[in-house]
């Protein structure tokens, strides 16, 4: 899987249907690029949030951390949550034992935070566990160490997020500060919020006219579009 390719794609299908969509609505379309499908099957398999806790924690030793939850997320945290997040996005058949390797890897690397959905149709979204860290380093020592733990996990993969260089099962990103948190509260909210904007401001005549306007307009705002890393410039000063 190429993260890339696969933002693209979904930038392309989201940029063929904004002629006589509202912005908002293309915003939510490209967010749920690459979610799964809920079907019956899989409702009768989680009929409530504690079948998805017991499935994906099991017996998984996670004392180090304080758990709280919300209405989507189990939190684990022991310690300040940074701005750089790191997504560990495999297949749903797998996240169990993903879930165990990668609380090893969360307590041996000193991540301060880590979250799962706790739904049964969060665990159909590709960013379904997230990672917080607090640096550009802790962050790229984490996503080092979680893709060799992961190197030979199916991969479900989280668009408008940057891979690492050898495994699209894990991939970075940073959330906006607080001085855009109004804008969009997360770094994929404020991609897809910008890129539907940029989308509909387009004069393009065609889907990849009006893709590729966006992805220019978002590069120039500190987006590496090849990537979708966020660059050292977005939100300097």
């Amino acid at each position: 899987m190429n993260l890339a390719y696969l933002s693209a794609r979904i930038l392309l299908a989201a940029a063929a249907t904004t002629p006589g969509m509202e912005s908002r609505h293309t915003a939510d379309l490209l967010y749920h690029g690459n979610w799964l499908p809920v079907t019956p099957a899989w409702r009768l398999r989680f009929p409530d949030d504690a079948a998805v806790e017991r499935y994906v924690v099991g017996e998984t030793e996670t004392r180090a951390w304080l758990r709280t939850v919300d209405a989507t997320w189990i939190h684990w945290r022991n310690g300040r949550a940074g701005p750089f997040k790191v997504y560990v996005s495999v297949q749903p058949d797998a996240l169990p034992d993903v879930f165990a390797c990668a609380v090893d890897v969360l307590a041996a690397e000193g991540a301060p935070a880590f979250k799962v959905s706790r739904t049964a149709r969060g665990l159909l979204r590709p960013d379904r566990m997230v990672a917080y860290c607090t640096s550009v380093e802790q962050t790229q020592r984490l996503v080092a160490a979680m893709s060799e733990a992961l190197h030979d996990v199916p991969p479900h993969g989280v668009a408008f997020t940057a891979p690492a260089r050898a495994n699209p099962a894990v991939s970075w990103a940073r959330d906006p500060p607080p001085s855009v948190a109004s804008y969009a509260p997360s770094w994929r909210r404020w991609v897809c919020r910008k890129l539907a904007g940029y989308l509909h401001a387009s004069d393009a005549s065609d889907a990849a006219g009006r893709a590729a306007w966006a992805r220019a307009r978002i590069r120039a705002d500190g987006v590496d579009t090849s990537t979708w890393a966020p660059g050292r410039r977005l939100w300097a000063g």
